[in-house]
């Protein structure tokens, strides 16, 4: 009986885990790293018409695409703060966030 009920769970365990490799699967994002110049005119427009990151240094940019959508992560830095903004292809801002550097602790 308690053979059983550990097979039970183990099946259980491994299920789950199949259950979330596939939700994994479908976020899978293809990032290509493209040149500044290449950015979509309306990206360039949102940044141009931005007070902030027109003055910032514009240090790279990718194309994301996730689930058939296009999505656009350009990287600035400022101040010597380095920061990243994720716009749609019409140059919607989607996300703002500042870049830790990879010695930052977390505490």
């Amino acid at each position: 009986m308690k053979y059983w009920i550990l097979i039970f769970f183990f099946n259980l365990i491994l299920g789950v885990s199949a259950i979330a490799q596939q939700d994994t699967i479908s976020r899978i994002q293809q990032v290509t790293r493209i040149a500044p110049q290449l950015l979509p005119q309306s990206i360039r427009d949102a940044i141009e018409n931005d007070h902030n990151d027109k003055q910032a240094e514009l240090t790279s940019a990718e194309e994301i695409s996730q689930n058939g959508q296009l999505l656009y992560r350009v990287n600035f830095i400022k101040d010597d703060e380095p920061y990243s903004i994720t716009y749609d292809i019409n140059g919607q801002n989607i996300n703002k966030k500042k870049i830790l550097p990879l010695w930052s602790s977390y505490h």
